[in-house]
């Protein structure tokens, strides 16, 4: 019997060992990269929500409200940099800039309006309008980049580009589609 059980105590610290060198550290890789992943959505919410606020502030003219969007939309974009590469750098960029350059054409046209300088308000409002579709455009293509990080399959790739028409349009064709 005692040779049995010295077996039998052989092969259980053998399962454990073999578990504690091989099998463990491939769960905790595993589990970092759920965690990052996880980490990685929460941060791409709280930068689409913070560019929309910044964005909305702008059009409100508060200037503490667009104060503070401004900084919290700064943070979530550095803060999602941190995870992001490839493709997503282009795209968060994209949709970073062109919340700026809204900012700007909506800072122009109150200026214009407030001077009473109905040439450049049309003008203004005209480049306002542009560079809003910019955004939804950047904005939308950004969500399908990062769906399909996270959900890779063509079909479902397929699903988020139908939901997302603007994603396949550029502004101009958008504009001049009615949309």
């Amino acid at each position: 019997m005692s040779a049995f059980a010295l077996v039998g105590a052989l092969m259980a610290s053998s399962a454990a060992l073999w578990v504690a060198y091989k099998v463990y550290p491939h769960q905790k890789e595993l589990d970092r990269q759920l965690q990052m992943r996880s980490e990685k959505r929460e941060a791409a919410i709280e930068f689409l929500e913070a560019a929309q606020d910044f964005v909305d502030s702008n059009n409100r003219r508060a200037r503490e409200d667009e104060i503070l969007t401004q900084s919290r939309f700064e943070v979530a974009a550095r803060r999602l940099a941190l995870y992001i590469d490839g493709k997503e750098v282009d795209a968060l960029g994209a949709v970073y800039f062109s919340a700026k350059d809204y900012a700007k054409a909506v800072k122009k046209w109150a200026d214009a309006k407030r001077e009473e300088k109905e040439d450049e308000r049309r003008k203004q409002y005209t480049e306002r309008k542009r560079q809003w579709q910019n955004f939804q455009c950047s904005r939308d293509r950004y969500i399908v980049v990062i769906r399909k990080e996270f959900f890779p399959s063509e079909e479902e790739g397929e699903k988020i580009l139908k939901a997302f028409t603007r994603a396949q349009q550029g502004p101009d064709e958008e504009a001049q589609s009615g949309d």
